[in-house]
């Protein structure tokens, strides 16, 4: 397949037969030293022929700080400001309502952001353009520039457990293609380093002190686009930069370590086997462990488990590494397949935390004498899981460190790099197409080197705030700390510790001095991360968001076009949700392996062999454990029609073609039912509950933004008869029906906020409705209205039964 033209790209289509919006994303980004400076040109169109509102969730990388928002729309160029994130999202939806475009980019997850670009009219064009930069690290003579393009398909809820708004969405479609460009430039020592690309094929060249990377034939957001730069002596360094009436320090470390412990190792190996490890992720998997066992001892001990859906402990308890461990553990690895489910991590790493010593490992500590070092886990994941924060919270509590390997064209590398860190461990990621063994050396040396205490930092003067120090340190590795001061320092600060009871040290050679605004944003960054994790301290971290324009949770970046009058766009845009392309090998889906003979740094994979593996073979993304049947366009519409002939059909408009059939004297039962002038009448059933209005209203208006369409579905619903009364007398006072339940729905919103919370598709419909109403008259109309329905809600109770009909809360557990 050759390389789809953004022409052609803009005619690709969503799962709802749409065309896609996002055309292209270009990647522009300057490394010098440590410090990656990164543009990323988003490139959307509106092909359709209604106005758009275009939703993208993106990843960023681990540690990245995003820096600004611009913006290419008819001609202007927009810059983007931070807002608290309620006054962002008001600014937003004014510009909605008032015709404008607006743009709105707000942090969604660990690594994840959404970009909004509302109001987009049919055939124009707009470029979303996001800075961000990153400090890199040397990791034992080796930094790995790491860019994130797409999301693997993620066990569990991503509403509920992964925190996205209704509006966002990470959802892949094997039909999905987005072109990519990249071009990286490394400036400095770091251009000297011998650079490889396992992730795709990339041409080199240099010009005068720099070296210049830049894909070959373009590529596709289907797979992180990943740099090795080898061959490096790790080094430290000091900045410093002026901060308002102080001063922000950044201190990067590359500490020399004694030589590795003769200490054993006491390693449970925990390997994810659920269904989005298939193909290359398990296969790469399979090839650590093997390597695993050439790093082991005879006077090291180990565990071996799989999980899944649910953690199988395959070598249970510590066992002795001699010969016999070593042949079944051989054999169970050869075993390992993709075959467990889903991906309940958080219970397998409980699980794995508790497995307890053999009797033979006891025999080694009397009880005066315990292990100089705690328990490590190895865990091989490719991280595609919601539920983080469970995760990360067991891993900083477990008394193990985790020493995380990310396997996959795409592992979700916050997750594994946060709980590695939260633990005392470390983490690498690993491409389909990488050396794996250099990986698992690299790690062993990490696990057996000597352990340090009493670490400290000299600043040469007391702080004002400084990062929190780790309680590991591991040779070759950098250790990025920050700190403000109020006074200027005078020497490079100073990195302490104790290793086999000798004192250490190591400084920068020298202070350098910087005048931009960067350094201070970086490090009130890693301020702000800091503080986030103590609620009390909410009011600092938004001032401090607010003031050095950074995004966080509380914060988000946003900008207007303001049309001019004659161009505004009229009516509520449909929400269009940018789907990611499956990540390239995801749960077996084709390969991303290089074929025999190619090199390291250049990929030869064809990517038509890639995709038409992908596209007849796709998984069910919900199970994660078996791929469905690949269904033609030809059995797509059918479904669809299928849908349309067993569902309730007031949701759709009757199609030009079947309004009329002369060639067709006999019309078929679903053309019958489309051309019934009567409407379709529901059963009664239970009166219907408060929650069950709101519910109702909101799946209406996903599908449709029309105000009568949600009155019809409504008013079908076996309502109580004095709500209908209150109904027909505020239509009488408001003049539509329409408008009458958009005060009732408004009006249960607000009383029922803390169980369910409308998408802003539907308080957009809500709101349009009522635009031409009197803000003061609606205000009392929902206040003498309250206290009818507070009436209505409380009567059972106060007659002394349970109230079935309007208690303020449904037996159904209900989110939207």
């Amino acid at each position: 397949m050759n390389a789809v033209t953004q022409a052609e790209s803009s005619q690709l289509m969503s799962p709802e037969g749409l065309a896609a919006t996002l055309q292209s994303v270009q990647i522009d980004g300057q490394l010098d030293g440590l410090l990656l400076r990164m543009t990323t040109r988003q490139n959307y169109k509106n092909t359709r022929k209604t106005n758009l509102e275009a939703v993208y969730t993106f990843p960023l990388p681990w540690g990245a700080t995003l820096l600004g928002l611009n913006a290419e729309i008819d001609g202007h160029r927009l810059q983007g400001t931070v807002m608290e994130k309620k006054q962002a999202t008001q600014r937003y939806e004014k510009a909605i309502d008032e015709g404008d475009t607006p743009i709105m980019v707000e942090r969604s997850a660990r690594g994840l952001y959404t970009a909004n670009l509302g109001n987009l009219k049919p055939g124009e064009e707009a470029v979303i353009e996001i800075e961000y930069a990153q400090l890199l690290r040397f990791e034992q003579g080796q930094i790995r520039i790491t860019v994130p393009t797409t999301v693997g398909p993620r066990y569990g809820d991503a509403h509920k457990k992964g925190g996205l708004a209704p509006h966002e969405s990470v959802s892949a479609n094997v039909l999905a293609e987005y072109p990519l460009n990249v071009k990286i430039t490394l400036t400095g020592e770091v251009a000297l380093a011998a650079v490889q690309c396992p992730s795709h094929a990339v041409a080199m060249s240099r010009l005068e002190d720099s070296l210049v990377v830049t894909l070959k034939q373009g590529g596709f957001l289907d797979r992180d686009f990943v740099l090795l730069l080898q061959g490096l002596q790790g080094q430290s360094f000091a900045s410093v930069s002026p901060d308002g009436e102080g001063f922000a320090v950044l201190a990067s470390f590359c500490p020399t370590l004694p030589d590795q412990t003769q200490e054993p190792v006491l390693l449970k190996i925990l390997v994810d086997c659920s269904g989005s490890m298939g193909g290359d992720s398990i296969a790469a998997a399979r090839r650590a462990l093997h390597d695993v066992m050439k790093e082991l001892s005879d006077q090291d001990w180990i565990s071996y488990s799989r999980f899944g859906s649910e953690v199988s402990h395959e070598l249970p308890g510590l066992q002795p590494c001699n010969t016999a461990t070593i042949r079944q553990m051989a054999k169970l690895v050869d075993n390992t397949e993709a075959d467990l489910g889903g991906t309940e991590m958080n219970a397998a790493l409980i699980s794995t935390f508790e497995l307890g010593m053999s009797k033979g490992l006891k025999a080694l500590f009397t009880k005066s004498e315990t292990p100089s070092h705690s328990k490590d886990v190895l865990l091989i994941t490719d991280g595609d899981i919601w539920h983080v924060e469970a995760v990360i919270q067991a891993a900083k509590h477990s008394g193990h460190r985790i020493f995380a390997i990310g396997v996959g064209s795409a592992p979700a590398e916050s997750l594994l790099r946060e709980v590695a860190e939260q633990s005392g461990g470390a983490c690498e990621l690993v491409s389909p197409n990488q050396d794996v063994a250099d990986v698992i050396v690299r790690m062993f040396r990490r696990m057996r080197s000597t352990r340090c205490t009493q670490v400290k930092l000299d600043w040469g003067q007391p702080v004002l705030w400084q990062s929190t120090l780790p309680t590991t340190l591991y040779g070759g590795d950098t250790l990025h700390l920050c700190a403000r001061l109020a006074q200027a320092p005078q020497l490079p600060p100073t990195l302490t510790w104790v290793a086999n009871e000798v004192a250490m040290q190591v400084a920068a050679p020298q202070l350098q001095n910087q005048s931009t605004e960067l350094l201070p944003r970086l490090v009130v960054s890693r301020q702000i991360e800091q503080l986030a994790r103590d609620t009390e301290q909410e009011k600092q971290t938004l001032e401090l968001a607010l003031k050095y324009q950074l995004v966080t949770d509380q914060t988000n970046l946003i900008l207007v076009h303001v049309r001019e009058q004659d161009k505004k766009a009229e009516g509520l845009p449909e929400l269009a949700k940018v789907n990611h392309m499956l990540a390239a090998g995801w749960g077996g889906v084709g390969s991303v392996a290089e074929h025999k003979g190619s090199a390291v740094c250049c990929s030869s994979i064809a990517y038509d062999e890639i995709m038409y593996s992908a596209r007849h073979s796709a998984p069910d993304y919900s199970s994660m454990s078996m791929p469905t049947l690949w269904r033609s366009r030809a059995s797509e519409a059918a479904a669809r029609v299928e849908a349309l002939s067993s569902s309730d059909m007031d949701d759709f408009e009757i199609p030009a073609f079947l309004r009329k059939q002369p060639d067709d004297p006999v019309p078929t039962p679903l053309v019958k039912k489309l051309l019934s002038p009567k409407p379709r009448k529901i059963a009664p059933g239970p009166v219907a509950t408060p929650l069950t209005l709101l519910e109702t209203f909101e799946t209406t208006a996903q599908k449709a933004l029309a105000p009568m369409r949600f009155v019809r579905r409504l008013q079908a619903l076996n309502l109580p008869a004095d709500l209908v009364s209150m109904l027909e007398e505020l239509t009488v006072i408001l003049g539509t029906g329409a408008k009458a339940w958009a005060v009732v729905l408004q009006w249960l919103a607000e009383r029922l906020s803390d169980q369910i919370t409308l998408s802003r598709q539907s308080e957009r419909l809500l709101r349009q409705v009522l635009k031409d109403e009197d803000a003061a008259l609606l205000q009392e109309l929902k206040a003498t209205w309250a206290d009818k329905m507070d009436a209505l809600m409380n009567a059972q109770q106060t007659a002394g039964q349970p109230s079935q009909q309007w208690a303020t809360r449904s037996e159904r557990d209900l989110t939207v």
